[in-house]
């Protein structure tokens, strides 16, 4: 997955997005892809500690291409949808894992990535919030998007239209 949200880059092959060789673009135009057509949540979910959720949700909005849509009013819709508008202005180093998860996949949300790429996004969510985070993700595939998930939550596997599953090798 960081390969495919270029945060790395692979030792061998090539990675194209929309028909671009992204080896082809520099360290700029890889930020830039990666803010306004990717949306990434870690494992770790690399949270600013110290800002508000709000400061959080909003933040690929600073480095954006100037947008019709108000940053403002996503970042708070965002949140409201995905039960933390009372929270917006707590520190995430003061929410629960499973506030913070909801932060991070409201951030990956916030530019309306073409393609949303998720590590054990649902891990630390009850049922109903995990409900509400795999619809969103599902959401940018029915929209003509790309979801992308690693995950072992059952709920997320039974609605993916296809399933590669690693497994190690026992012989090893």
């Amino acid at each position: 997955l960081a390969i495919l949200a270029l945060m790395e880059r692979p030792s061998q092959g090539t990675v194209r997005i929309s028909g671009q060789d992204v080896e082809t673009l520099n360290a700029a135009q890889r930020a830039r892809m990666r803010n306004e057509v990717i949306g990434f949540i870690p494992q770790r979910l690399h949270l600013m500690p110290g800002s508000s959720a709000t400061r959080n949700v909003s933040l690929p909005f600073t480095y954006a291409t100037p947008r019709r849509e108000d940053p403002d009013a996503r970042t708070q819709n965002l949140l409201r949808n995905f039960g933390l508008h009372r929270l917006a202005h707590h520190r995430v180093d003061d929410l629960s894992g499973g506030q913070r998860q909801r932060v991070a996949v409201c951030r990956a949300l916030a530019m309306r990535p073409q393609i949303m790429l998720a590590d054990e996004p649902t891990s630390a969510l009850d049922e109903d919030n995990a409900a509400t985070v795999v619809d969103a993700l599902f959401d940018v595939a029915d929209q003509g998007g790309v979801t992308i998930v690693a995950t072992h939550d059952q709920r997320i596997i039974r609605r993916c239209r296809h399933v590669l599953e690693l497994r190690d090798d026992p012989s090893e």
